[in-house]
C-alpha cells in the first residue's frame, strides 16, 4: 500500500471478478484500486445529448486543469461525475478509483443521502452524496470521521458506508474515460476545412470546366471535339487540384491524429503541435517516467527533460524556463 494505491489479493480478486463479468483485457489485469490526490466530484444539471460536455465544463474548472480523466453518470436529469488530472493518473493508468463505481444510477450505489469513508494509513477520503449535492473531502482518519458523523446528522442519520478491502472487492470497476475537448475541437475543425477545401476544388473545378468549354466552344468549329477537349483537361486540372490541396490536409490530419493516439494509449498527453518554418511538424508531449527510450524513438521523439509530472519528449528543443 503506497499513496493511496492498494492490490487487492485472495479470493475475491478484482481478476476474478473482472473474469466473470466479461471486463476489457485492461480492468481484468488491473487489480489494483487508487485514490487520485486531486480527485474532484460534483453534479450538474442535465442537458440530453451534451452530458459528456456539461461533466467536462464542471470538472475543469473544478480542477483548473482541461487534460483530465472523467467518470460520469446520468441519474434524475442531473450529471454526476469524478475527475482527475491525467498527470496525477500517469503512473497508474489502468486503475480505478472505488467512488467511481458508487455514483448515483451505477449497480454499487446506495440509497442517498449516504456517506462513504476510506481509510488507509497513508490517506482517508469521503464522498457525501445528498439528492443533489455530492462532495469529496480530504484530511486524517480522524477528521474524516467526525466529518462523516457530523453530516450523517444533518440528513437524517445518513448511512455512512466505509470502504474497506473486502467491500471494495465486490464492486464494478468504473473505467477512467481521458477527454480533452481542445484535441476534439481541432480534430472536427480539421475535417470542415477538408470538407470545405474539398468544396472549393470541385467549385473550381466547375467553373475552370465552363470557362475552357465556352473557349474551345468559341474557337472550334466541331462541337464534339471541343468538349472531348475541354472534359480532358478539366479532369487533368481537377486531379491536380485535388492532389495538391487535399492531400497535404489528409497527411497531416493523420500524422497528428496517430501521435496524439500513440500519446494517449500510453498514459501521456499533447503539449504542443505546430511547424517549424511552416512546413516541418514539430511537437512536445508528456508521458510516464516509465515510458522507455524504445519506446520514445518509435513515435519519432527524444527525451527533453524530465519533470515532476512525467518525462517531456518531442521533436523540438525544450521550452527555456
Amino acid at each position: 500500500m503506497a499513496d493511496g494505491k492498494v492490490t487487492i489479493l485472495g479470493k475475491n480478486t478484482l481478476l476474478g471478478m473482472a473474469a466473470a463479468a466479461g471486463m476489457t483485457n485492461n480492468l481484468a489485469l488491473a487489480n489494483e484500486f487508487y485514490f487520485p490526490p486531486e480527485i474532484v466530484g460534483g453534479v450538474a444539471p442535465r442537458v440530453k445529448g451534451q452530458e459528456r460536455d456539461i461533466a467536462w465544463h464542471a470538472a475543469a474548472e473544478a480542477c483548473d486543469n482541461e487534460r483530465l480523466s472523467l467518470i460520469y453518470q446520468v441519474y434524475k436529469d442531473k450529471v454526476w461525475f469524478l475527475a482527475a488530472r491525467n498527470g496525477d493518473l500517469a503512473q497508474s493508468p489502468h486503475s480505478w478509483c472505488p467512488f467511481g463505481s458508487l455514483l448515483p444510477g451505477m449497480p454499487d450505489a446506495k440509497i442517498n443521502p449516504v456517506c462513504y469513508t476510506y481509510h488507509s494509513d497513508e490517506v482517508a477520503m469521503m464522498m457525501t452524496v445528498t439528492s443533489d449535492m455530492m462532495q469529496i473531502h480530504r484530511g486524517t482518519a480522524s477528521v474524516i470521521r467526525a466529518k462523516a458523523e457530523r453530516v450523517s446528522r444533518e440528513n437524517n442519520n445518513a448511512a455512512i458506508i466505509e470502504l474497506v478491502p473486502d467491500t471494495i472487492a465486490q464492486l464494478t470497476p468504473q473505467p477512467w474515460q481521458p477527454i480533452s475537448l481542445l484535441e476534439d475541437k481541432l480534430r472536427r475543425f480539421l475535417t470542415f476545412v477538408i470538407v470545405l477545401t474539398g468544396a472549393v476544388v470541385a467549385l473550381s473545378a466547375l467553373l475552370i470546366w465552363l470557362l475552357a468549354g465556352a473557349t474551345m466552344l468559341a474557337a472550334e468549329g466541331d462541337l464534339k471535339a471541343a468538349q472531348d477537349r475541354s472534359i480532358q483537361k478539366t479532369e487533368e486540372m481537377y486531379r491536380q487540384l485535388l492532389s495538391m490541396r487535399t492531400s497535404p490536409i489528409k497527411q497531416e490530419l493523420t500524422r497528428f491524429a496517430e501521435i496524439n493516439d500513440r500519446l494517449v494509449n500510453v498514459g501521456g498527453w499533447l503539449r504542443f503541435y505546430g511547424y517549424e518554418n511552416g512546413k516541418k511538424p514539430v511537437w512536445r508531449a508528456t508521458v510516464p517516467p516509465t515510458m522507455t527510450g524504445d519506446q520514445i524513438k518509435e513515435l519519432g521523439a527524444r527525451t527533453l527533460e524530465t519533470t515532476d509530472m512525467g518525462t517531456l519528449v518531442g521533436t523540438d528543443q525544450p521550452e527555456k524556463k
